[in-house]
């Protein structure tokens, strides 16, 4: 499994975090990862495991960042 289908297969898991606004795919240190996006990063949300979620889904880790906020278009 690829990233981008590892993050297809536990999207709807992750967003239904508390405070999780997006989630998308990238590159960290040389390594395929999974980011989670939250509006502002706290000593409350900067880990995943703080908001119940895994370190990893399948061979991926959950990486945290800031998004800001975040308004749909249209």
């Amino acid at each position: 499994m690829d990233v981008n289908e590892a993050k297809s297969a536990h999207e709807d898991e992750l967003l239904a975090a508390p405070g999780v606004v997006g989630v998308g795919v990238g590159n960290e240190g040389g390594e395929d990862v999974i980011f989670v996006f939250v509006e502002e990063l706290t000593p409350a949300n900067d880990a995943p495991e703080k908001l119940g979620l895994p370190a990893r889904v399948e061979d991926f880790w959950l990486v945290m960042r800031e998004i800001g906020s975040v308004k749909a278009l249209g």
